[in-house]
C-alpha cells in the first residue's frame, strides 16, 4: 500500500534589518531543507500571524496571574512584593 505525504514547513521569517545573522542562518537551513527535498513547501508565517500569536501568549501569561490571584485570594497575586504574608503589620483595632 502506497501512502502520499506532504510535508509543509510553516516558518515565522527573521527580519535581516533587525537580526541579519539570525535572518542569514535561517535562510541558510531553508535553503538546505529544499536542497535535501525535506520539504515539499516551505511557507512563511505572515507578520499578522506572529503578532497574533504574541498577543495569544500575553493574554495566557494574564489569565495565569489571574488565576493565581483568586486562589491566593490576594488581587495582587501571591508572588507580589505586597501580599498579605509580608505586608506592613495592621493598627491594633480599638
Amino acid at each position: 500500500m502506497r501512502s502520499l505525504i506532504r510535508v509543509v514547513f510553516c516558518t515565522a521569517r527573521i527580519s535581516g534589518a533587525s537580526h541579519p545573522m539570525g535572518a542569514r542562518d535561517q535562510n541558510v537551513y531553508l535553503r538546505a531543507l529544499t536542497a535535501a527535498k525535506s520539504v515539499d513547501v516551505i511557507q512563511a508565517v505572515s507578520d499578522i500571524l506572529a503578532d497574533a500569536k504574541g498577543k495569544i501568549e500575553a493574554v495566557r501569561l494574564l489569565s495565569w496571574r489571574a488565576l493565581d490571584a483568586v486562589l491566593s485570594m490576594h488581587p495582587s497575586g501571591p508572588n507580589s512584593p505586597c501580599t498579605p504574608r509580608c505586608s506592613a503589620p495592621r493598627r491594633p483595632s480599638r
